[in-house]
């Protein structure tokens, strides 16, 4: 929950509230739980990675003998009774401001683990029930801001955590069902409050306006780049629902959705903002070292792919997995570009042509996802990584390719409990439509 957050706010502060919050205890707990148990169902792992946490001799003689199912379900049900009673007293007017302040971040802490709770197991609609309280989020002040003005007094370093994990949380739904994200992001403002630097277009923003530099970033941003593309990969996720409807054979929308040229102002003011995004990023989001397979040893590569992809290590876990999430954008986009008129001036060659270019391209951002996640990332990582995986496995059409993605999507749920099954079963539904090559 961490990952992309310098604050490190559900490592360090929430275990610190939960000796004395029993909402948020009853949370912990029940996450925990869960993990335990779905890290027992699981196949033997392939390494002892996550077995070192429960190393001690207390696990090693309770870990197999408590009924963990049991354990989760009653730590939930405790949760979500604290949960209503707190959310009650948020409510409740004769409250301080202070005092509904502090709860209502309690609540929304305990909301965002809940989250992470259902998604160990493949998403459904408890995932969907938690979201539901994305409008307990604050919004932004009423006041307009002039882009050249400083940035507003962001969320207090506590809240805006728990934010940004809400944010991640609507952004997978989102992309995961197809709809569109509960939170608007095209509302500049809202999201100046939570931290990002972004004009009245929805661009990513230089820190200043007299920035006479073509980067609009400081080489201490992870967090805020982070941050920055979520929040566009929000604006994609929006655009892909939209684009959803379109009727490609009549060439227009039904009514009241976009138009085709609506469209594609919509893909074009995206793909520029993903330009704008990796304009000077810090030197922390280039790959520390690219180490081709071949160099390994043909023995030791996966599925004999040593001469088609390299491991590429960054040496800030933030850093690579932002970078993967990147690559994925870079295909959803092009996997849902409108498409170009006819006309009597395109040959059927300049299409092939075109289609040709999208391909090589989505196979290029594909093997650089996959390339990430061939370096041993750290669990944290590799647990972002499910959905780039998904996306990037798509796009690859030889056996052993799609071979690779699912040996490492399967890694993930062995090693680390995390439900990727789900994803697995829809690449296979895929690929039986599309055949290798």
């Amino acid at each position: 929950m961490d990952l992309y957050d310098v604050t490190a706010y559900f490592t360090f502060y929430v275990p610190r509230l939960a000796a004395t919050r029993p909402l948020l205890r009853s949370a912990c707990c029940a996450l925990a739980s869960k993990h335990i148990r779905r890290l027992l169902e699981t196949r033997q792992p392939r390494s002892d990675t996550h077995w070192h946490h429960l190393g001690s001799e207390y696990w090693k003689t309770n870990l197999k003998t408590r009924n963990w199912n049991y354990e989760s379900a009653a730590y939930y049900d405790d949760a979500i009774r604290l949960l209503m009673d707190e959310i009650t007293r948020v409510s409740d007017p004769t409250n301080t401001s202070f005092d509904r302040s502090h709860r209502s971040e309690e609540a929304l802490a305990a909301i965002a683990i809940l989250c992470v709770y259902e998604l160990l197991d493949a998403p459904g609609p408890e995932w969907s029930a938690h979201l539901s309280a994305l409008p307990l989020l604050e919004t932004a002040p009423a006041q307009i801001l002039d882009t050249l003005t400083p940035q507003p007094p962001p969320r207090g370093l506590s809240k805006r955590s728990i934010f940004w994990n809400f944010v991640r949380q609507d952004y997978l739904y989102a992309f995961i069902n197809e709809t569109r994200t509960r939170l608007n992001p095209d509302d500049p403002q809202f999201w100046r409050e939570s931290g990002l630097v972004a004009d009245t277009n929805g661009y990513p923003q230089p820190h200043c306006a007299t920035n006479a530099s073509n980067n609009i970033w400081l080489e201490t941003d992870e967090d805020l780049v982070s941050h920055s593309l979520f929040w566009i990969l929000s604006k994609i996720a929006n655009f892909i629902a939209d684009a959803g409807a379109f009727d490609v054979d009549r060439c227009g929308a039904q009514p009241n959705q976009l138009s085709h040229d609506e469209l594609s102002v919509q893909w074009n003011g995206l793909d520029l903002a993903l330009q704008q995004w990796s304009k000077g990023l810090p030197s922390s989001f280039a790959s520390f070292v690219r180490t081709p397979l071949l160099q390994i040893g043909a023995d030791a590569a996966p599925f004999g792919l040593q001469h088609s992809f390299d491991r590429i290590t960054y040496t800030i876990p933030t850093c690579g997995s932002t970078i993967q999430n990147y690559h994925m954008a870079r295909i959803l986009l092009l996997m849902n570009k409108p498409p170009e008129r006819r006309t009597l001036r395109a040959t059927f060659t300049e299409r092939l042509s075109s289609y040709q270019r999208i391909q090589e391209e989505a196979v290029y951002h594909s093997k650089e996802i996959c390339g990430i996640s061939l370096s041993s990332p750290p669990e944290s990582v590799r647990i972002q990584s499910v959905q780039p995986l998904f996306v990037a496995g798509q796009c690859l059409v030889e056996v052993k390719e799609r071979d690779m993605v699912v040996d490492l999507l399967r890694g993930i749920e062995e090693d680390l409990g995390w439900a990727t099954d789900y994803r697995v079963q829809r690449l296979n539904a895929e690929w039986k439509v599309c055949p290798p090559i």
